[in-house]
């Protein structure tokens, strides 16, 4: 829908016309249709990748852009001098707190040019917790 109606695109305009700071959060590579706007501006940028595995990303965040694409996001976003951030967001106890798999993802995140990584972990609501329990069936 985003690519369509480009909403994200002319807030962006709007808001930095007005002179304002800007955080893009995003789990979309999308992100950077807007390079050239979000460089002249004082934006930065934060991608949440909750993994490197796409068959668990696929499962927590259906809709989102493949880690692999977001890891190209921020690495084209900071080759042109836009701050980045990586949220792990949320790390979910037996899905993708799994050690070596959390260095991957820090690794690559260094790699990639962001500059900060922010973590959360998993807060259980009834809707969310349903949905981890059927797609992660052996946390059971």
């Amino acid at each position: 829908m985003e690519a369509k109606l480009r909403l994200t695109r002319d807030t962006l305009i709007f808001l930095l016309e007005k002179g304002l700071k800007v955080l893009l959060i995003t789990k979309s590579s999308l992100v950077t249709r807007d390079i050239d706007i979000i460089r002249k501006g004082n934006c930065s940028v934060s991608i949440t990748i909750t993994t490197t595995d796409n068959k668990t990303s696929s499962k927590l965040e259906p809709l989102a852009s493949l880690p692999s694409a977001r890891v190209k996001a921020i690495k084209k976003l900071a080759s042109a001098s836009i701050p980045c951030s990586v949220r792990i967001d949320p790390i979910i106890p037996g899905v993708n707190d799994v050690p070596e798999m959390l260095e991957n993802l820090i690794l690559k995140i260094a790699e990639s040019g962001a500059k900060q990584v922010i973590c959360s972990t998993y807060k259980a609501k009834a809707d969310s917790l349903k949905r981890v329990l059927r797609d992660f069936p052996d946390l059971c």
